[in-house]
């Protein structure tokens, strides 16, 4: 089983949650407030309101094979993995809005699993989710394949 973690904005998993409040369920958390200013600092022509940034994965928006945890940071895989059949995939909660313009996210990789392909891209709205992200018509930037040696 393949598991990593990701905070697409932030660059950092451990920095807040994606929940927007706080133990008590009303104001944010320290390290949510914390996380927003370096969001607001680093993307100061987006309008959060209007196009939240991807800070999470989608629970509504992932193949069968994927399975989410903490927050929806940490992606574990559940298939089979034996072939390009046993692919699968998930986007994030949001997608990067365009007035980012450079937009940077971080995954790490806590495991490869048994035998260590993964893909890491970006794909729109339409891509299934039952394969790898790759250069295609469809998808919006580079893939990056980690394969045992």
């Amino acid at each position: 089983m393949a598991a990593a973690t990701a905070d697409p904005g932030a660059g950092n998993p451990q920095a807040g949650d994606s929940s927007g409040g706080g133990a008590g369920g009303g104001l944010p958390s320290p390290g949510e407030q914390e996380l927003s200013r370096r969001l607001q600092r680093l993307y100061p022509a987006v309008n959060q309101q209007e196009t939240p940034l991807p800070r999470s994965w989608s629970p509504k928006d992932k193949y069968n094979y994927i399975g989410l945890s903490q927050g929806n940071l940490r992606v574990h895989y559940k298939g089979h993995g034996k072939n390009h059949k046993d692919a699968a995939s998930v986007r994030a909660t949001h997608p990067i809005p365009a007035a980012c313009g450079i937009y940077y996210f971080e995954v790490k990789i806590v495991s490869k699993g048994r035998d260590g392909y993964m893909g890491i891209g970006l794909s729109a709205q339409g891509v299934n989710m039952n394969r790898l992200p790759d250069p295609t018509f469809r998808n919006l930037s580079s893939l990056l394949q980690v394969q045992q040696r």
